[in-house]
C-alpha cells in the first residue's frame, strides 16, 4: 500500500467585520485528485491523508497514531515564505521517526542551492516545477518499486554534489482539478468541519482557494513565477468542474473564493465565472459567495476592466474597491531591468481614472514595489509625483520586494547588487488591511525582503514606504489634500506637485528632524524592523496595548498626531509661499477638523468661514457659520475595536452648517488681496 501524507499550513487570517478566514485544504485534495484522475489503477492502491494545523507535528499525538497505522511511505510539505520554518521542523520529526519514508518539499520557498540541502537533510527530494504532475510520476514509480529520482524537475543531493534534473515541461501537466464530484463526500466532510470550527459562520468564513488557469505569459524578475519553470500557461480541461465548485459552495454561509490564478481574466471565460456567481447570489435560492480580489491580467485591458466593474457592482469582493492596475514602477529603465514588458499602460491608466473618478474613497488598487532593483530615492521621488499627476493615489500601499529563492538566484546571476533582510511578522494580518495587530499571537512568520540596493538605503526605503501610504491615504483615498492644494492654486499660482515635491524633501533621511517626532521613531523602528536589529516591530498605539502594522503606521499616526502633521503642513506652505499667509494657516485649521481621531475624543466644530469654497473662489461673499463634521463614528473606544476587527470605518465627515446671527461678511475680493504673493525664491527647507 502506497501511503502518501500531504502536511501544508493554512493561516487563518483577519477578515472584514472581525470574522476569521479558514482555509479549505486545497493543495491535498488538488493532488489527491490528480492522482486519481491521472492513474487510476494505482490509486486504488493508495492511502492518503493530510495535517494543515498551526500545531508542530512533534505534538500532534493524533496524527502520531494515524501515521504509526499507516507509515507514511512518502510525506510531502508545500514550503511558503509563512510556512517554510514549520513544514521543515515536521519533516524533520517525520524523518526521524520513520527514517525509510522520502520526504518530498515543494512551493516557491524551496532552495536548490547546495547550502540549503546539507543544512536540511531530512528533505531528501526538491520539487522545481508544476508539482501535481511531478508527484504523480513520482508516485507511480514508487508504487512499481523504482526510483523516482529519475522524473523531470526534480533536485536533491547525490554524495556531495547537486543533481538538478532537466525542467519539467509544463504541457505535460494537465490542470484536472474536479474533488467535488470525485471525493464529494470527503469534500463535505471537511468542509461541514470547518463550518463548525466557525460557529456557523459568526466568527469565520470559509476560504475556498480555487483556479481556473496557472501560470503567467511573462518572465518579471519579482514574481515567484518569473523564471521558465512557471511561464507556460495552462488551464482547467473543464470550465464546468469551476461551475461545479460554485453550485456546492452556495450551500454554505460565508464562503469566500480565493482565486490562485496569476492572470484573472486573461480569457473570456473568466467572465462565464463571475456571471455565474453573480447568477446564483441574485437567484435567492442559496447563500451568496464572494471573492477575494484576485490577481488581475496585467494586459487584455478592456475586458479586465469590465470584469471588474462586474465584480463591484455586485459586491463579489465584499469591498468598495473597483479599479485595479499594475504598474510596480513608472520609471521605464526599472521597468526594463526587472523584466516587467509594457502593457498598455496609457489605455490601462485612462480606462481606471474613468471608472474611479466618483468613487468617495479611492481604495482601488495600484500595483507598486518599492526595493525593486534599480530604484534609487530620487526615482521613488519622481514615482509618486507621477502617480499624484496621474490621479493614481489610492489607500493601497505599495509592496515590498520579496524575495524567494529562485528570484535571489536569478537576480545575482544578472551581476545586481541587493542586500536581503528576513523580517519576522506576528501573524499574516500585519502585512493585510489591519491597522492593529495583537500582542497574542499563534506564530512568527517571516519573510526575506530586499532592504538595500546600490544607490537606495534601508531608511531610504522605508522612508519612501512610510511617505507612500501617506500620500495615497491624503491625496487619493480621502482627497483631503484637495481643498489647500486649490488654494495654493488659485491664490498663489502654486501646484500640487510643487507642494508634494516639498513634502518629500522632508522624508529625505537628512532632513527627519523636520518630520514630526512620532513619525521619526516610526521611521527608525521600520528601519531596525527591516535590518534584523528588532525581530518584531515594536511601535504600539495610543493605548500601549497593540502593536501597529506596517502598511498602515503613517496613516494611523496621520490619525492620532494630526496637529504635529498641521504644523508640518503650514511650515512647508509658508516655505513655498514665501512668506506668512494668514488664510493659508486658515485653511489648514479647517483641514484639521476633518480629521478623524483614532486615539481621543476631539471637538469636531468650527465657527468660520468655508474655505472649501473659497479655495475655489466658489462665491463672491462668505458668511461665517457655525461648522460640524460629523463621522458615522466618533468614539475613540468604538474606533479602537473597529480597527482591531478590521470593520469598515467612515474617514470622510458630512459637513453640518448653522448660520449664525450677526454673522461677519467677507468678499471675494478681500481674498483675492492674497493672489500673487508668491515670492521669486521661496523659503529654504526648514
Amino acid at each position: 500500500m502506497l501511503n502518501v501524507f500531504v502536511n501544508i499550513l493554512n493561516t487563518n487570517e483577519s477578515a472584514i467585520n472581525g470574522k476569521t478566514r479558514y482555509r479549505f485544504p486545497f493543495l491535498y485534495m488538488w493532488l489527491k485528485d490528480h492522482y486519481y484522475q491521472r492513474s487510476p489503477e494505482n490509486f486504488k492502491d493508495s492511502n492518503w491523508d493530510w495535517y494543515d494545523s498551526a500545531r508542530p507535528i512533534a505534538y500532534a499525538t493524533d496524527v502520531h497514531e494515524r501515521m504509526y497505522l499507516n507509515p507514511p511511505t512518502i510525506f510531502a510539505v508545500s514550503m511558503y515564505m509563512w510556512n517554510d520554518r514549520k513544514m521543515l521542523e515536521d519533516a524533520a520529526w517525520v524523518k526521524k521517526h520513520f527514517p525509510d519514508c522520502l520526504v518530498v518539499a515543494g512551493g516557491v520557498q524551496i532552495d536548490t542551492q547546495k547550502e540549503w540541502l546539507q543544512k536540511h537533510s531530512q528533505i531528501d527530494i526538491l520539487v522545481n516545477g508544476p508539482g501535481a504532475e511531478i508527484f504523480r510520476e513520482m508516485l507511480d514509480l514508487i508504487a512499481d518499486n523504482k526510483d523516482p529520482r529519475s522524473v523531470d524537475g526534480l533536485v536533491y543531493l547525490d554524495g556531495d554534489r547537486v543533481q538538478r534534473n532537466k525542467p519539467f515541461n509544463r504541457r505535460n501537466d494537465p490542470l484536472v482539478i474536479d474533488y467535488v464530484n470525485n471525493f464529494r463526500s470527503e469534500t463535505k466532510d471537511i468542509i461541514d468541519g470547518v463550518m463548525r470550527k466557525t460557529g456557523n459562520s459568526q466568527d469565520g468564513i470559509l476560504m475556498w482557494q480555487s483556479v481556473y488557469m496557472l501560470g503567467c505569459p511573462y518572465s518579471c524578475s519579482f514574481c515567484s513565477q518569473g523564471d521558465s519553470t512557471w511561464t507556460k500557461v495552462t488551464r482547467r480541461t473543464s470550465l464546468q468542474h469551476v461551475l461545479d465548485e460554485i453550485d456546492l459552495l452556495r450551500q454554505y454561509p460565508d464562503v469566500y473564493i480565493e482565486w490562485i490564478d496569476s492572470n484573472f481574466g486573461i480569457v473570456e471565460e473568466y467572465e462565464q465565472i463571475v456571471d455565474y456567481m453573480i447568477e446564483s447570489n441574485n437567484s435567492g435560492k442559496h447563500y451568496s459567495i464572494r471573492m477575494v480580489s484576485p490577481d488581475m491580467a496585467k494586459n487584455n485591458t478592456r475586458e479586465v476592466f469590465k470584469l471588474l466593474d462586474k465584480i463591484h457592482d455586485n459586491y463579489l469582493t465584499g469591498s468598495k474597491s473597483k479599479g485595479y492596475i499594475a504598474l510596480q514602477d513608472t520609471n521605464e529603465e526599472v521597468l526594463k531591468l526587472n523584466k516587467r514588458p509594457p502593457s498598455k499602460e496609457i489605455d490601462k491608466i485612462e480606462q481606471w481614472r474613468e471608472i474611479t473618478r466618483d468613487m468617495k474613497y479611492k481604495s482601488s488598487i495600484v500595483d507598486m514595489i518599492l526595493g525593486m532593483p534599480g530604484q534609487t530615492y530620487a526615482t521613488l521621488t519622481q514615482t509618486l509625483v507621477d502617480l499624484h499627476k496621474l490621479e493614481l493615489l489610492t489607500d493601497s500601499p505599495p509592496a515590498l520586494y520579496l524575495i524567494f529563492p529562485g528570484i535571489r538566484d536569478s537576480l545575482r546571476e544578472q551581476g545586481i547588487d541587493f542586500t536581503i533582510g528576513t523580517v519576522t511578522l506576528r501573524n499574516p494580518t500585519g502585512y493585510n488591511r489591519n491597522f492593529l495587530e495583537d500582542p497574542y499571537y499563534s506564530h512568527e512568520i517571516e519573510f526575506d525582503h530586499i532592504i538595500a540596493l546600490e544607490n537606495l538605503t534601508t531608511r531610504e526605503l522605508v522612508s519612501a514606504h512610510y511617505m507612500f501610504t501617506l500620500a495615497g491615504h491624503l491625496y487619493g483615498f480621502m482627497a483631503w489634500m484637495e481643498t489647500p492644494m486649490q488654494y495654493l492654486k488659485n491664490y498663489h499660482n502654486i501646484d500640487s506637485e510643487s507642494w508634494l515635491r516639498k513634502l518629500i524633501e522632508r522624508f529625505r533621511p537628512d532632513n527627519h528632524h523636520l518630520l514630526p517626532a512620532e513619525v521619526v521613531k516610526d521611521i527608525d523602528s521600520l528601519e531596525r524592523w527591516m535590518t534584523g536589529k528588532d525581530t518584531l516591530f515594536d511601535r504600539k498605539d495610543k493605548t500601549d496595548t497593540k502593536y501597529l502594522t506596517i502598511r498602515k503606521i503613517s496613516v494611523y499616526r496621520f490619525h492620532t498626531d494630526t496637529a504635529d502633521w498641521i504644523n508640518v503642513f503650514k511650515q512647508i506652505t509658508d516655505e513655498i509661499i514665501g512668506e506668512f499667509d494668514a488664510v493659508a494657516h486658515s485653511v489648514w485649521d479647517w483641514q484639521e477638523k476633518k480629521v478623524l481621531n483614532f486615539a481621543e475624543e476631539k471637538d469636531y466644530t468650527l465657527t468660520d468661514f468655508n474655505y472649501d469654497d473659497i479655495a475655489n473662489c466658489k462665491e463672491d461673499t462668505y458668511y461665517k457659520s457655525h461648522f460640524t463634521f460629523a463621522y458615522p463614528e466618533m468614539d475613540p473606544d468604538v474606533l479602537f475595536e473597529q480597527l482591531v476587527g478590521l470593520y469598515e470605518i467612515g474617514f470622510i465627515p458630512d459637513t453640518q452648517v448653522q448660520a449664525i446671527e450677526q454673522t461677519s461678511i467677507k468678499t471675494q475680493e478681500e481674498f483675492n488681496a492674497n493672489k500673487n504673493r508668491t515670492s521669486e525664491k521661496s523659503l529654504p527647507v526648514g
